[in-house]
Parts: structure tokens; C-alpha cells; sequence
């Protein structure tokens, strides 16, 4: 039997829209970066919003998809949207090798049809 290491950090997000958690492994660089990010926030821990509006409250994804769209727009690019960061992430990952079920992972996927579009595209 090998002895286990510590067990990995990770953060866990749960989808508002289907109610499925999905975990997701973090390196060094990326816990230093949430700790760093966390540290001005006394008290931020489970159950709380990760990201906070302008206000201090819950970041809605409405708000993320709105402001993403006026500075496609802003940019030139008219057909731009929130969406397409996500899918462009899946294309990336598809295109540079990983793993398909890596990626279905990461994108919270259930049948691993629908990763196998970011392949074919």
C-alpha cells in the first residue's frame, strides 16, 4: 500500500442553473492567487460568493454577460459574448491535447458527446 500525500486543494462550484457540483483541482500558483485574492476579505470561506459585485455582493452571471457583451462590442466584435469565453476554453484545451475527460471534467459535461464537439470543431 503507497502512503497518500496530502490531499490536493480544489474548489468546488455548484451550477445555479442544473445544481451539479463540479471539483476542480488547484496547483500552487492557483491556491497562492485565491489566497491572495481572499485576503483583503476577512472571514471569506465556504458557502460564500468567490466573486463580488461593485457593491460587495453576489456577482450575478446576468451582470458578467452584460458587461462581457459592451466591451466585445466596444472591441469590435459583435458576435462575442460570455459563452464564448467558455467554449473557446473547451476548443483550447481540445485543440492542445488534453485529456477528453479532463475536459469534460472542467466544463461540467454529463454524456461525452457534447465534449466531442469541441474535437470536431
Amino acid at each position: 500500500m503507497r502512503p497518500r500525500g496530502p490531499p490536493r486543494a480544489s474548489l468546488e462550484v455548484r451550477e445555479r442553473k442544473t445544481a451539479k457540483a463540479s471539483r476542480t483541482p488547484l496547483n500552487g500558483a492557483a491556491r497562492q492567487a485565491l489566497a491572495d485574492y481572499l485576503a483583503p476579505r476577512p472571514g471569506a470561506g465556504t458557502g460564500e460568493p468567490l466573486f463580488l459585485s461593485g457593491c460587495g455582493g453576489r456577482l450575478y452571471v446576468l451582470v458578467v454577460h452584460r458587461n462581457f457583451s459592451r466591451a466585445s462590442r466596444a472591441a469590435g466584435l459583435e458576435r462575442s459574448g460570455s459563452p464564448s469565453l467558455r467554449k473557446t476554453f473547451g476548443l483550447m484545451a481540445s485543440w492542445t491535447g488534453k485529456e477528453l475527460a479532463m475536459v469534460q471534467r472542467l466544463l461540467n459535461h454529463a454524456p461525452p458527446g457534447v465534449t466531442l464537439r469541441y474535437r470536431r470543431a
